[in-house]
Parts: C-alpha cells; sequence; structure tokens
C-alpha cells in the first residue's frame, strides 16, 4: 500500500466518523495522520516494519497500530464498523464536489438516502432545497457537481492517479541508465481529475528505456 492510498483510506475513515458524529477529537485524529502519511518521505510499510510510525507527527501509539493491522491483515477494526455502518454507495456521494461529510449525513439521516439515484431523486423532488441550512444556491452546487462527475467519468481522480503514478516513478528509476524520472502533465499541475499519467525521464539511452 502506497502512502497515498493509506492517506485516502485515514481520510474516509475521517469522513465517516463526521457523518456518524463522532467525537471532534478522534475525527482530527485521522485527518492530522492523513495529512502526515501523505507528507510522509519515507514509504509507510518501511516505517511500519521499522517500528516508527509514531516518528510521524501526528500518529500516536493507537491509529500506529491500527496502520500496522491494516498494513499486514488489509482490515482496521475501525474501518470495518464504520463501512459495515455506511455503505461504499453513500461514502462514494463525498466524491461530488459539494457534497462534505455533512451534506451526505443530512441526506443519509434525513431522507434515507445511500446513492447516487437516492440523492438525484431528491434534488429533483425540491425536498433537498427545503431542508433547513440547504437553500437553491447549495443544491445548484451539488447538482453541478454531479454533472462533473458524471462528464469526468473516463478519467480518473487526483489522488487515485498520484498513488499510480508514483509506482511508476519508482519503477522506471531502477531501469539501468536511468537518471532521473519526474511527473509531468495535467497530474503535476494538480488537476481534479487525470486522463493519462506523464513521465518525464532523463537516461542514458531513452529508447531502450522505453
Amino acid at each position: 500500500m502506497t502512502n497515498a492510498q493509506l492517506s485516502k483510506i485515514l481520510d474516509r475513515i475521517a469522513d465517516m466518523m463526521e457523518i456518524d458524529e463522532d467525537d471532534r477529537f478522534r475525527i482530527n485524529s485521522y485527518r492530522r495522520a492523513a495529512r502526515s502519511v501523505g507528507d510522509a518521505t519515507e514509504e509507510i510499510g518501511v516505517l511500519a516494519e521499522a517500528g516508527r510510525l509514531t516518528e510521524l507527527p501526528g500518529i500516536g501509539k493507537g491509529i500506529a497500530e491500527r496502520i500496522e493491522l491494516l498494513l499486514k491483515s488489509g482490515h482496521m477494526d475501525v474501518l470495518d464498523a464504520l463501512q459495515k455502518k455506511y455503505p461504499p454507495s453513500l461514502t462514494d456521494l463525498l466524491d461530488i464536489p459539494g457534497m462534505g461529510p455533512k451534506k451526505v449525513a443530512l441526506v443519509h439521516k434525513q431522507f434515507g438516502v445511500t446513492d447516487l439515484a437516492g440523492l438525484k431523486r431528491i434534488i429533483g423532488s425540491g425536498e433537498l432545497a427545503a431542508a433547513k441550512g440547504m437553500g437553491e444556491a447549495s443544491v445548484k452546487k451539488i447538482a453541478d457537481g454531479i454533472e462533473f462527475v458524471a462528464s469526468s467519468g473516463a478519467r480518473t481522480p487526483l489522488g487515485v492517479a498520484t498513488a499510480v503514478a508514483r509506482e511508476l516513478v519508482a519503477a522506471v528509476g531502477k531501469i539501468s541508465g536511468v537518471r532521473r524520472v519526474e511527473i509531468g502533465g495535467s497530474l503535476r499541475r494538480g488537476c481534479e481529475t487525470i486522463g493519462d499519467i506523464d513521465l518525464l525521464c532523463d537516461a542514458a539511452d531513452g529508447e531502450a528505456v522505453i
């Protein structure tokens, strides 16, 4: 598991905790851990194997033990419990611009929404715009977000593409004769979605590397 992948998992745990109206301190702890893992310069697996996870800012003994378990078994008690409570189709709504954890919690608890179809239904019926704390402007932003996600369906989210790109950079960097590898294109610019991954490679024999 790459640092970017683990960072996204920790962030999603914090999102689900927020939907669950969990303790604010616990939510912030996972947010900090996600940022710390994402910013780490060493691979998370190496740090875990050496028992050095707590050296990262914001990662205490408890979260470190859960990360180690996740890396070894693919499971984490907190993550497993939240995933049983909230289906992937609901947490996928977090990927829609304008839909943060609080709004996902609202549509789920007030209207029983569990997926995109349910969200579209309450937007179309006007129920969401009439809900407390919403309004026409907020609902239009969400509707526009749904259209954006639909139109970019053939593209890959930045976080996913970054994880793949880092693995490719590491692999290309091991090829004989390669001096330097850098990520380029839309990924380097930080675009929200990525069509393809561009790598810039400095090597003694370019054709051989290709």
